[in-house]
C-alpha cells in the first residue's frame, strides 16, 4: 500500500466484522496464523484487534503454523487437532484461504461438519467454490490482475510528481458469500471486480487522447 491501510490488515478487519455480526457477538474462533510471513501477520493482527473491538463476548485463540506447515499441506491437520483439544470453538479463521484447500473435508472427517464455520483471508477459487458448496461460509479475494495495473499507475505519478490521494494504494475487495455471488461471480483466484477496471485506468492516464 503506498498510503493509508494496509490491504491485509483491511481483509483482517472485514472478516472480524463478519464474525461478530455473524455469531451476534458470542464466537470462540480459531485463527490458524503464519505470522512468518510478514503480510499474514498484519492479516492475524488486524482481525484480533477488530473482533476485540466489536465483539467484547468473542474469544479468540491462535495456533501459529511455520512456512512448512502452512505450504507443505500440513495446515489442515494442525487445524483439526486444535479444534479437537478445545470443542468450544465454533470458528476458524485462515490467513490465508490457499494454504488450507479441503478443510471442511479434513472438520468432517473428525466429526466437526457443521460444527465449525470456516472462515479465510485472500481466498483461492478454491475457497470460492467451497463457499457455493455450502462448506466454508466467508472469504476475501485478491485482485491480482488489477494490482499490477496500480503498480503502474503509483510509478506513473511518481514521475509526474503527483501526490497520492487518502487511502491510496488499497486493492478493491470485499466479503465473498454464497449471499452475495451475483457481485463477484464465478470462483476465480483473480478478483476482476469492477469488471471496467481496464477502461478505469485507460482514462485516468489520457490512454489515446
Amino acid at each position: 500500500s503506498v498510503a493509508g491501510k494496509s490491504f491485509y490488515a483491511l481483509n483482517g478487519e472485514m472478516v472480524a466484522d463478519w464474525v461478530a455480526v455473524q455469531s451476534k457477538g458470542k464466537a470462540h474462533v480459531l485463527i490458524a496464523a503464519v505470522d512468518a510471513f510478514t503480510a499474514l501477520g498484519e492479516v492475524r493482527t488486524a482481525f484480533t484487534a477488530e473482533l476485540a473491538k466489536v465483539c467484547p463476548g468473542c474469544t479468540v485463540t491462535t495456533t501459529q503454523l511455520t512456512i512448512g506447515q502452512a505450504t507443505g499441506s500440513q495446515g489442515n491437520a494442525v487445524i483439526t487437532g486444535a479444534l479437537q483439544r478445545n470443542p468450544s470453538i465454533d470458528y476458524v479463521f485462515t490467513v490465508d484461504g490457499s494454504f488450507f484447500p479441503g478443510l471442511s473435508t479434513s472438520l468432517s472427517a473428525v466429526g466437526l461438519a457443521g460444527k465449525v464455520q470456516i472462515a479465510s483471508a485472500n481466498g483461492s477459487s478454491l475457497n470460492e467454490q467451497a463457499i457455493l458448496e455450502g462448506k466454508e461460509a466467508v472469504t476475501t479475494p485478491t485482485a491480482v490482475t488489477i494490482a499490477g495495473w496500480m503498480v503502474v499507475d503509483a510509478a506513473l505519478r511518481h514521475f509526474e510528481g503527483m501526490s497520492y490521494p487518502a487511502g491510496y494504494g488499497n486493492l478493491p475487495v470485499q466479503l465473498i458469500t454464497k449471499s452475495n455471488v451475483a457481485s463477484w461471480g464465478a470462483p476465480s483466484s483473480d478478483y476482476l471486480v469492477p469488471g471496467d477496471y481496464a477502461q478505469v485506468f485507460e482514462k485516468l492516464w489520457h490512454v489515446g487522447s
